[in-house]
């Protein structure tokens, strides 16, 4: 009676185990729900998604350039021309608004703007947190690329190249405004 006891515990313990081990999603598919929503925002805005940069940084108001990366980004203004320079050109970046993709759906959760950050283009060492704590974004440097001081640019950024939470979490953004200024 002890061994039937057993076995049936030593079962139902297998069966509980299993089901917990089942109910959590795998990394692949955290990634394929990712890339589902970042679908679902693209077709849902329709989106033209740009697979070559435009020579004269001129985009149309659904265009966005897909980066070697996987961060889509358009140029709402171009700035003054004034490059940055990898490794040495500090930057400061402003972000307007910040909008989480949902997975499950096609919503998008939104909080306010982001106060400055400040880092040297490429020194991914000076990629740290602000003065109120948020985590620097590393798509935000892509960008600087294609464009120069005083541009302003809106991204839609893989949580792969987001801050350490979204990265964690799975869950891409929207950013909106960001601009890149006081190149020295």
């Amino acid at each position: 009676m002890k061994k039937i006891l057993c076995f049936i515990f030593g079962i139902i313990a297998i069966l509980f185990i299993s089901a917990g081990c089942n109910s959590e999603k795998s990394m692949q598919e955290l990634i394929r729900e990712e890339k589902k929503a970042i679908e679902r925002y693209i077709a849902n805005n329709r989106l033209n998604i740009l697979t070559s940069y435009p020579s004269d940084s001129v985009f149309g108001e659904k265009d966005f350039f897909k980066t070697n990366e996987g961060v889509y980004f358009r140029v709402t203004e171009k700035g003054t021309g004034e490059m940055a320079t990898i490794y040495k050109t500090e930057v400061t970046l402003r972000v307007d608004s910040v909008h989480y993709f949902a997975h499950s759906d096609t919503s998008i959760y939104s909080m306010g703007s982001i106060n400055p950050f400040e880092f040297i283009y490429g020194l991914t060492a000076s990629y740290i947190a602000n003065k109120d704590g948020m985590s620097f974004c590393p798509a935000w440097a892509i960008p600087l690329k294609y464009v120069g001081v005083h541009a302003k640019v809106d991204m839609i950024v893989p949580s792969e190249y987001g801050t350490a939470t979204n990265n964690s979490s799975f869950t891409p953004v929207f950013y909106k405004g960001v601009e890149y200024t006081n190149f020295p």
